[in-house]
């Protein structure tokens, strides 16, 4: 029995506390259990969890009668099976114990485990934590039926090598006196003594030697970053450090927290699996906007969510509505004791995990509290920072930014030890085909339309020359150039599609986008334009791409050299869009040069919605990904959706086949790439129009340059590292002061006038007064009564989607003159509203004309949705 040195937490003080009555035997509270042999304390590695409690150990020891050298042998053997506490026997054994014991009771025995000397050759030990279940205990195994229960229950236990079935073994089971009364004097007496109870974990957590190293500052209590590459097992060092934070007798609750909601049942299927049976997780996401993370926390340890969630119940006050500095919110930072952030490379700018730690930041400066979360970042990546082309400088500051806003005292860092072998591919183009002149030809006549606009020089099919449109189309030019700039923007993008895939397959795209009303002028040159541009794609010859061709080339080469050598070679190739990840494994399914190599290909894309669009549902997206890992399909095509976080392993080549992005997603694609295959001459290519290439060899540049500024950083000294983070923080501090000062001014609001308002951005139609328009549940703006209040609109068919506040969408809202989406339908208890977008429309008053992006940025008070008032009770 061994004492702890820490304080008790208060359920263990009020189980001390409590008067012990005897209990009969059936809700007799058992523990098989190993003997503690470490305190908390100690700082030695303990692969357990140790919880404070009071509990004493019932030995049960087994004599044996004139056994032969054999038999001892035997028994021996079967003893060393079971030794090993967490292992799949150990299991089986325990599993087979349980049976005899009550289901109220079940969940209390944790282990069962042997151990063997000479002088006792077989234990059994039975942890107590009741003295009513002691004396019953020692009362039935003398009086009754628990001695030749558990006999019995060893006799039966179902395994070939189980000695105890050979009836020619005699033994006799027993407990020595002495000890049990030392049982009872321990738990007579609970306040005398402080034993460290284990608990078990579900399967063990075994973490190698460099994880150990990883792990070390946070075990330590000290806010830290742990920077490894991809697969390295990043989040089962923090499983480390959440395990031992739970024997932390002032401990509250954990958020492991994430950035997509594909991660949240991963991350915690993963704590489930190797935290113990004592520690309840539980989860919320974006999904299930109706529970309340409040509630989640009342029934829970540790928490995995989404960013987003945390922050939005940061910002609530306790009846539900938008923050207020003076009172009090539904949460405070300081209701956790640990805050994990997975991918922690994005705890910058407005990023909802930059937002959160403002929180934090706030109680630091404000409240001087010591009530604090104890902090731990994860990631592969820290990135040199937006817009950096190659600043060590400028590195330092992004790094050293990062390490500021999550208060991080000590980096920790490991070193991949070798690189992914990378090759880029250059596709090189010898003429521009039919569909690219056509289309090129086609925006140059779009632009000559748009006289009072000036054209950039960009050339079409790239990404500048989407920015430049985009923002056109944000601006407030009116409907012909809102028109012009729609068309080209799909244009451009079907050239960018040209360029990856088949000429057919951008074509499509391009029927599928453009099917506007021809209700103005305008609009009938364009459907002329495009029905011309169309034709005379049809007309024209089809021919390959090169691209696919180079990517042919690469599957073909991987694919064939594992099947010629009876190996197994599975890969991932990443693109831009959905629609091209969709495209590309219909071409991949027709290919006829790898028509017998690659296997069932399949895409996963995102969740959300894009366009319009559905996602894919995370219950399939696991299924496509459970293919491929168990060997049904060895080709997946994925957006940025699987660059971070998604665990797939046996994956042993990537390609990059026009996916956009920077040194951090190069860096994470690469880490997709877990297994060696045959003749590694690479494992990740980068196939890209070769203009593109130098750009592409300027992130392998960035990448390099940012584990020279990590490694510079973790080479500071600890002074100079804290005095940096310190100034980097008030810096930061101040900013966010001066923001929130402006904010708290704006948030003054005067309440919204009767003569703004709203008509479609596109076609300048009327809409509705900006005073029918009101706020529900603090984010949704909405339209009741809506078939006196909202005009000129039609309401159109969509897939069914969980929103905030309670609402499902039940369709999308036009505009009825020029079809210009205005928003969602959706229905809540309350009834069914459209739900506004703020960027779709005109915001008028008198001669006064403004296009907001946000609803945040509309400068009046809208009214609150009235539940009585509101109300149509006609529908």
């Amino acid at each position: 029995m061994t004492y702890g040195s820490k304080g008790d937490p208060p359920l263990i003080k009020k189980l001390q506390a409590k008067v012990w009555e005897a209990i009969p035997l059936a809700n007799l509270k058992v523990c098989f259990h190993c003997l503690v042999t470490a305190t908390i304390s100690d700082g030695r590695r303990d692969d357990r969890v140790l919880e404070a409690g009071v509990a004493a150990d019932i030995r049960i020891k087994i004599s044996f009668s004139n056994p032969t050298e054999g038999q001892i042998k035997e028994v021996k053997g079967f003893c060393e099976r079971f030794k090993i506490s967490h292992c799949e026997d150990a299991v089986k054994l325990r599993q087979h114990f349980n049976d005899f014991l009550d289901e109220n009771i079940r969940q209390y025995v944790n282990l069962v485990k042997t151990t063997f000397s000479d002088e006792t050759p077989l234990i059994f030990i039975f942890r107590l934590s009741d003295l009513g279940a002691a004396n019953s205990f020692w009362k039935d195994f003398n009086e009754g039926d628990l001695k030749s229960t558990i006999r019995t229950k060893l006799q039966s236990f179902p395994e070939e090598n189980n000695c105890f079935k050979n009836k020619d073994i005699q033994f006799d089971i027993f407990i020595d006196e002495d000890d049990f009364q030392k049982v009872h004097h321990t738990l007579e007496n609970p306040k005398e003594c402080k034993v460290l109870v284990d608990s078990m974990e579900k399967q063990e957590l075994k973490l190698r030697d460099y994880q150990v190293e990883l792990v070390k500052p946070a075990l330590e209590g000290k806010n830290t970053i742990i920077c490894a590459p991809t697969g390295s097992g990043k989040t089962f060092v923090a499983i480390g450090a959440i395990k031992h934070h739970m024997t932390c007798p002032d401990r509250k609750c954990v958020a492991f927290i994430v950035n997509t909601v594909s991660l949240v049942e991963q991350q915690q299927a993963y704590l489930e699996r190797y935290l113990p049976e004592s520690v309840d997780v539980s989860s919320i996401c974006g999904n299930n906007p109706d529970i309340s993370l409040l509630s989640v926390l009342e029934n829970a340890h540790v928490v995995v969510l989404t960013a987003q969630v945390l922050l939005n119940s940061l910002k609530k006050d306790k009846q539900g509505t938008e923050q207020a500095a003076a009172v009090e919110k539904e949460i405070s930072i300081s209701k956790f004791s640990l805050l994990v952030f997975d991918e922690c490379h994005h705890t910058t700018k407005e990023h909802p995990y930059n937002e959160i730690m403002k929180w934090y930041m706030k109680e630091k400066f404000e409240v001087s509290s010591s009530n604090l979360p104890h902090i731990i970042g994860l990631s592969a990546s820290l990135g040199i920072g937006t817009g950096n082309s190659g600043s060590g400088e400028k590195a330092e500051q992004n790094i050293m930014g990062i390490c500021a806003s999550l208060d991080v005292h000590e980096l920790q860092v490991h070193a991949e030890k070798q690189d992914t072998r990378v090759k880029i591919a250059p596709i090189s183009r010898d003429h521009v085909n039919v569909f690219q002149k056509t289309i090129s030809d086609t925006m140059t006549d779009i632009e000559t339309m748009m006289s009072s606009v000036r054209i950039p020089a960009i050339p079409h099919g790239s990404q500048p020359y989407e920015n430049w449109v985009v923002n056109l189309c944000n601006e407030n030019l009116g409907r012909d150039i809102l028109t012009c700039s729609e068309h080209l923007k799909f244009y451009n993008s079907s050239l960018m599609i040209n360029d990856q895939i088949r000429s057919e397959d951008a074509l499509q795209y391009l029927q599928k986008k453009i099917h506007s009303k021809e209700s103005t002028e305008m609009e009938i040159k364009l459907r002329e334009v495009f029905d011309k541009a169309v034709a005379a794609i049809q007309d024209g010859d089809s021919e390959p791409n090169p691209g696919l061709q180079i990517l042919e080339e690469h599957l073909f080469e991987k694919l064939s050299c594992a099947a010629k050598n009876g190996l197994e070679s599975k890969g991932i190739i990443f693109v831009r869009t959905r629609f091209v990840a969709e495209t590309l494994v219909d071409w991949l399914k027709n290919s006829q040069a790898l028509q017998n190599l690659v296997k069932h290909p399949t895409s996963v894309i995102g969740c959300g919605h894009r366009d319009g669009k559905a996602g894919m549902p995370k219950a399939r997206q696991d299924r496509e990904i459970d293919k491929f890992r168990n060997g049904d399909c060895n080709v997946i095509v994925a957006t940025s959706v699987l660059l971070e976080g998604i665990d797939i392993k046996k994956c042993n080549f990537a390609i990059d086949f026009g996916m956009p992005g920077n040194e951090i997603t190069l860096m994470q694609a690469r880490g997709r790439v877990r297994a060696n295959g045959p003749r590694d001459d690479w494992q990740y290519v980068i196939i890209v129009p070769r203009e593109q290439a130098m750009m592409k060899e300027r992130d392998l540049l960035k990448e390099k340059l940012m584990k020279e500024t990590v490694a510079k950083v973790k080479r500071k000294s600890k002074e100079d590292f804290e005095k940096q983070i310190e100034h980097l923080q008030k810096e930061a501090y101040n900013e966010y002061l001066e923001k929130n000062l402006a904010k708290q001014s704006s948030s003054q609001a005067s309440p919204v006038p009767d003569d703004i308002d709203f008509h479609c951005k596109k076609c300048e139609t009327f809409a509705c007064k900006a005073k029918h328009i009101k706020l529900f549940s603090n984010t949704c703006r909405i339209v009741p009564k809506y078939k006196t209040n909202l005009h000129n609109v039609i309401f159109k068919e969509a897939s069914s989607k969980s929103l905030p506040g309670g609402f499902c969408k039940t369709g999308k809202v036009h505009c009825e003159s020029c079809d210009q989406d205005w928003g969602v339908r959706a229905k809540n208890k309350f009834g069914e509203f459209p739900m506004l977008k703020i960027f779709s429309f005109r915001v008028k008053r008198n001669s006064e004309e403004l296009v907001y992006k946000q609803w945040k940025e509309f400068p009046y008070k809208l009214e609150t949705f009235d539940t009585v008032n509101d109300v149509d009770l006609q529908h």
